[in-house]
């Protein structure tokens, strides 16, 4: 009588390597993601098996983002006595004399 050798059966695990999580499963976790981005810091979300995404919890968002709007930048724009066009010396571009082929006319 010969014995057969089982192979073991592989089970996908649902639960995430620590702080990421695949796609499929931070949907339907999502509210178990976000008490764990409260609690113990960033989660990554990967897509495809790549990181592709950072859940944060807004108190860490908030120390990242050190309250800036960005209207400090608008400001010193609007306060700058240059224009833009006083900036630029020429053109970046050049003029296109002929149709790109393929868009038009």
């Amino acid at each position: 009588m010969t014995k057969s050798i089982e192979a073991p059966v592989r089970t996908r695990s649902a639960e995430p390597a620590s702080d990421r999580w695949p796609l499929h499963v931070a949907k339907a976790r999502l509210s178990e993601v976000l008490q764990r981005a409260n609690a113990h810091g960033p989660q990554v979300i990967s897509v495809h098996g790549k990181e592709a995404a950072v859940v944060l919890s807004l108190k860490d968002f908030d120390r990242l983002n050190d309250g800036r709007t960005g209207q400090a930048l608008i400001d010193a724009l609007r306060a700058c006595p240059a224009s833009l066009n006083d900036l630029i010396a020429e053109p970046v571009f050049g003029t296109v004399s002929e149709p790109v082929r393929g868009l038009g006319s």
